[in-house]
């Protein structure tokens, strides 16, 4: 009788743990619900749309077919067909000879000094003004790059690489200069034509030569310094077109610019620092209200 009792016992218990775990809440995981898109139609590529991209590679040869060297009667009918004044199509930069644009930039610092010469021997010196450094040099000595001293003078060096030479003029810095760095002073006539000069033969005959062969870009004509004729015929003419009408409007301008007391003192310094041998003219007049520049007197034809 016990052996029942304990099983219906355990029998009740099973039942009951089973009853509550069937009506205890399940927990449920969340479903995210996405909404599909469909995707827009995307055009197919060029490659695979077009039936003539297989071929485009046969429009541009290989390279050995397309670089051929023109014929010489293509040469010689296509220089007979340029017109000087209009500048070939390969022109706009310059046309000098690979030899000496390389002499020129090599010597570009060079600064031909001093000369001496001892029964034959000559013996000239050039600075070289950017590693500033002292070149002794001789009459058929050559120096670094290949460039040979092909003649050697009190005058001039001249310097020669492979077939193309460049002469060095002897330039010797005039003795004012260290003057006038260290007192600013007006120059006079001659130490005006000494400091050309001097200019010319340190800088002048290099640009001079760079220049020689410059030849205008397709189409641009060669340029050419303005005569006096056309540069009067110029202003006339500018004159005849807004000249005048400046001149009408400035008629109205009345108008003066007052002189502070510390810009007369200036004016004063700057007449005695760089004219102490001229006298000064007054201020006042010089700075006059009739003096004073309007717009009627900026632009005033030049009397033939």
């Amino acid at each position: 009788m016990r052996i029942f009792l304990l099983l219906f016992t355990c029998l009740f218990v099973v039942g009951i743990v089973l009853f509550a775990m069937m009506q205890a809440p399940q927990s449920q995981k969340p479903e995210i619900t996405v909404t599909r898109l469909d995707e827009a139609p995307r055009p197919l590529p060029v490659l695979q749309s077009d039936p003539a991209a297989e071929h485009i590679l046969e429009f541009f040869p290989e390279p050995e077919k397309f670089i051929q060297s023109p014929s010489p009667d293509v040469s010689e009918k296509k220089s007979k067909n340029n017109n000087p004044a209009l500048g070939d199509a390969s022109a706009g930069k310059n046309q000098l000879k690979p030899d000496i644009t390389r002499l020129l930039s090599l010597i570009n610092d060079w600064v031909y000094v001093d000369y001496s010469q001892i029964g034959a021997s000559k013996k000239g010196n050039i600075r070289k003004t950017r590693d500033n450094e002292l070149l002794i040099v001789f009459e058929g000595k050559e120096l670094e790059y290949g460039i040979k001293v092909s003649q050697l003078s009190d005058e001039a060096c001249t310097l020669e690489l492979r077939d193309e030479k460049f002469t060095l003029r002897r330039a010797e810095e005039p003795n004012f200069f260290q003057e006038v760095q260290q007192q600013m002073r007006p120059l006079t006539k001659d130490e005006q034509d000494k400091a050309y000069e001097y200019y010319m033969r340190r800088y002048g005959d290099k640009f001079s030569k760079y220049s020689e062969m410059y030849k205008p870009p397709f189409g641009t004509p060669m340029p050419k310094r303005v005569s006096s004729e056309q540069k009067q015929q110029g202003l006339q003419d500018y004159m005849n077109r807004y000249g005048n009408k400046f001149a009408k409007e400035g008629e109205q301008y009345k108008g003066s610019f007052p002189y502070t007391e510390q810009q007369k003192e200036n004016y004063k310094k700057y007449w005695q620092t760089f004219f102490p041998d001229r006298p000064m003219p007054n201020f006042d007049e010089a700075f006059s209200k009739e003096n004073q520049v309007g717009q009627s007197d900026r632009l005033q034809p030049e009397s033939k």
